[in-house]
C-alpha cells in the first residue's frame, strides 16, 4: 500500500491529520505522480480546501492533459468559485474521457442549473442517475 492509498484510507475513517500527512509524503516520495496530486486533491476538495486542492488538479492535468479527474476536480472547484464557463468546459472534457462518469453528468447538471438552464440540468440529472442504475 502507498502513502497515498493510505492516506485515501484514513481519511475515510475520519483521520484528517494522518491522512493529510500521509498525502504530503507521497507527494514528497513522487512529485510526478498524478494520481497522488489527484488524491490530495480529491481530500482538500471534501474539506473545502478549494485553493490546495485547485492547485493539485492543476498540477495533475500538467502532469496527465488525459487525467479524468483532474478535469472533474477542476470543474468541481471553479463551479464553487461560481466560474461556471470554466467548470462547463472541465466537466465536458472529464465526460469526453469517461462517458459513463455519472458524478461528472451531476456536478455538469449543478452548474446548469446555477447558470439558469433547466433543461441541460434536467438532461445531466437523468443521465447520471441512470449511469448510477447500471
Amino acid at each position: 500500500m502507498t502513502y497515498s492509498d493510505r492516506g485515501r484510507n484514513l481519511s475515510y475513517q475520519g483521520d484528517y491529520d494522518g491522512a493529510s500527512a500521509d498525502y504530503e509524503k507521497a507527494v514528497r516520495l513522487d512529485p510526478t505522480n498524478p494520481r497522488t496530486y489527484a488524491g490530495r486533491g480529491t481530500f482538500r476538495m471534501k474539506r473545502h480546501e478549494d485553493t490546495g486542492a485547485l492547485s493539485d488538479f492543476e498540477t495533475v492535468l500538467r502532469l496527465d492533459r488525459n487525467n479524468v479527474f483532474g478535469y472533474f476536480g477542476r470543474g468541481t472547484i471553479r463551479a464553487r468559485k461560481a466560474d461556471y464557463d470554466g467548470a462547463i468546459a472541465d466537466l465536458n472534457q472529464a465526460i469526453k474521457l469517461r462517458p459513463n462518469f455519472a458524478a461528472a453528468y451531476k456536478s455538469r447538471s449543478e452548474v446548469w442549473e446555477a447558470k439558469g438552464d433547466r433543461k441541460r440540468a434536467e438532461a445531466d440529472q437523468k443521465r447520471a442517475l441512470r449511469l448510477w442504475a447500471e
